[in-house]
């Protein structure tokens, strides 16, 4: 087969056998999968044709991967099957030097390499470099699978992974993938330093395309091995996000950090990529189980990936690796397959290498498929977060005129530097919308507060509906599925605390010492507030014998009994009103009401003092105060069947 005669491929297996290998391909090739044209090559056969028939030599894959690279332009390698270090195949005596234990012999560390690696130490990436070159040619990712089944529940994982994106566009659904944590170990000399350089890539990530929002948890002891908070980061992990980031010291089967066991976390349908900074931290090749291998090859739970090295480096050189690798992630490469961003993050990181650092890149792993994209998102989608969202005070008294929104807007989706539009209406009770608010802000990248203060509309009180718009001008390109979840409403209760005097009637006579006031509340169900009654003898209430009592009590008849010796024919003024709290700073609101005293007379209508004629709508009449008489101005009328009299006295 000559080279121009090959088919058109991008998408390279290499695997042993076939069990579920030619699944793990039809997915890829399904719309769902990529869209891809993969290859499947059996390790066995590339012995033969490109390693001149010399089981396990690894130059065979070199070989083949050059042709495929020159005559496909193959983007992605993953190598389906686990390695062994040659050090140990070629000797199980110096693996049990190195490891200790008498359980592996050369024929079980030969069983285990089954498609082999290259180098020492082990790299990947070298089986896809050209001589002297330290960027391979394709982007390369491995799981270490050692039974048929491993590969079937890593593709079960990778048809949920890949199932995200056609998840509804919610907070529920999407928030998390936008979410990452860190991991700061490392003993006390570097732990400062580690923090600042994992806080560093925090604000890379949350002010870049991607729009992350972190959590953290930082080593605080001089132990070799320091546990977590378990409950508090099961929660955290549990709740979903896209990326794990450990950085610290670490081996092959533990971290500095204790993360735990993959069992501990439900994460089924939102795995993370686990991003592991530290020496020897991907070992796959080099031992029979590693904390990497039990993170990714577990069914419904763990990670989707782990990326580490498999050697040991220096903090400098993981840091700027660490550094190059989030900037590609976040912005320059976002929305690439993450594969793809580790090569470019190789390419990157050539500039002004040494010998050393340019190890770093060959002794970094991805265990996991290359052609993963980390949760990307095409376009933003800027919505409101109402699990954050809130309004104070709720219920509000109509006697207020203003209310507080505590507003989360939040952005599931590309984060991009513009700003949005927001409106927010008021719906009443009767149906009717009234715009309180239009207002602009910096569009977030992954969630922004605001605190707005909005006009009541006094149409009445019962519940009035906030409605409040994001990309309220449309100006913003959004998600298709994104276009649909602008709008989102908080319920606001609006009650009426008023309360008005009943008893006794207005203008009433009273004929016994011993009277209770009594006001209603204009709503039966409103909770328990103070109500403040007054009595005076004057509608100033102003005068030394004015005294005044407190009520607590729900909706209904409020009741006060005033202490006080009523003296005959004397009128006395009192008054009640809600808590001044509930008045937006208006003081009270007073409601008043009078009667007359009078032991000897029956319950009945008495006006005997000039503040009452006051209140009334005179016609033809004007009230003297400072005499307190009243002037009766001529006007010719006529009355037919009634005597009026005026006494002085009366007044």
């Amino acid at each position: 087969m000559t080279t121009s005669s090959l088919p058109i491929l991008d998408y390279s297996m290499m695997a042993t056998g076939n069990n579920y290998v030619q699944e793990y391909a039809d997915y890829r090739a399904s719309s769902a999968g990529g869209a891809y044209r993969p290859i499947i090559v059996d390790i066995e056969q590339l012995y033969d044709q490109f390693g001149y028939g010399i089981k396990y030599h690894e130059q065979a894959s070199r070989n083949f991967l050059k042709l495929a690279s020159n005559a496909w332009d193959v983007k992605h390698l993953f190598i389906l099957g686990k390695g062994a270090n040659k050090t140990y195949t070629r000797s199980a005596a110096k693996y049990q030097q190195w490891h200790g234990g008498s359980n592996y012999t050369y024929e079980s560390w030969q069983a285990l390499d089954l498609v082999p690696s290259f180098g020492f130490p082990h790299s990947d990436y070298l089986l896809a470099m050209d001589h002297n070159q330290f960027i391979p040619r394709m982007a390369v990712g491995r799981i270490a699978a050692s039974t048929p089944d491993h590969v079937r529940l890593y593709l079960k994982k990778v048809k949920e992974f890949e199932a995200v994106q056609n998840m509804p566009q919610t907070i529920e659904e999407k928030a998390w993938t936008k979410r990452i944590v860190h991991f700061a170990g490392g003993d006390i000399r570097i732990q400062d330093q580690i923090k600042y350089d994992l806080d560093n890539l925090a604000n890379l990530l949350a002010t870049s395309t991607f729009g992350a929002a972190s959590s953290s948890f930082y080593k605080t002891s001089t132990d070799v091995i320091q546990e977590l908070q378990k409950d508090v980061v099961s929660k955290v992990i549990n709740e979903g996000n896209a990326l794990l980031t450990f950085f610290g010291h670490s081996a092959p089967q533990t971290l500095d950090f204790d993360v735990g066991k993959p069992e501990q976390y439900n994460t089924k349908g939102k795995y993370p990529i686990f991003y592991a900074i530290g020496c020897n931290s991907n070992q796959v090749l080099n031992l029979p189980t590693t904390l990497s291998e039990d993170y990714v090859l577990i069914e419904d739970k763990g990670v989707i990936g782990y990326l580490g090295t498999m050697w040991v480096t220096e903090l400098s050189n993981l840091s700027r690796y660490a550094q190059i690798l989030y900037q590609n992630l976040g912005q320059d490469y976002y929305g690439e397959t993450f594969g793809e961003i580790i090569r470019q993050t190789m390419d990157d990181y050539t500039i002004n290498a040494s010998f050393i650092t340019n190890r770093v890149k060959e002794i970094m792993m991805f265990h996991g498929d290359p052609a993963l994209r980390l949760y990307p998102h095409p376009q933003p989608d800027y919505l409101v977060n109402l699990s954050k969202t809130s309004i104070s005070p709720n219920p509000l008294s109509l006697q207020q005129d203003s209310f507080k929104l505590d507003l989360t807007v939040a952005n599931i989706g590309k984060a991009i530097n513009d700003s949005i539009s927001v409106a927010i209406y008021d719906i009443t009770p009767d149906g009717a919308s009234f715009k309180i608010k239009s207002l602009r802000i910096a569009a977030p990248k992954f969630e922004e507060q605001f605190q707005i203060n909005l006009a009541l509309q006094k149409s009445a009180a019962g519940k009035h509906t906030i409605e409040i718009v994001v990309d309220a001008d449309n100006q913003i390109d959004e998600l298709e599925k994104g276009e649909t979840n602008n709008k989102a409403s908080v319920s606001l209760f609006v009650i009426d605390y008023d309360i008005e005097p009943v008893y006794p009637n207005n203008f009433g006579i009273v004929n016994s010492q011993v009277i209770t006031l009594k006001a209603s509340t204009t709503s039966v169900f409103t909770a328990p507030i103070n109500y403040y009654f007054e009595i005076d003898t004057t509608l100033h209430f102003n005068s030394p014998i004015k005294t005044g009592g407190i009520v607590q009590d729900a909706g209904g008849v409020i009741e006060w009994q005033p202490n006080t010796l009523f003296q005959e024919g004397k009128v006395y003024y009192w008054r009640v009103s809600i808590d001044s709290t509930l008045t937006s700073g208006k003081g009270f609101n007073w409601k008043s009401s009078s009667f007359t005293y009078l032991p000897l007379e029956n319950e009945g209508w008495n006006q005997s003092h000039f503040q009452q004629l006051l209140q009334n709508d005179l016609r033809q009449y004007i009230i003297d105060t400072a005499t307190q008489l009243q002037k009766i101005w001529y006007l010719p009328f006529r009355i037919q069947g009634y005597y009026w009299s005026f006494w002085k006295s009366c007044f």
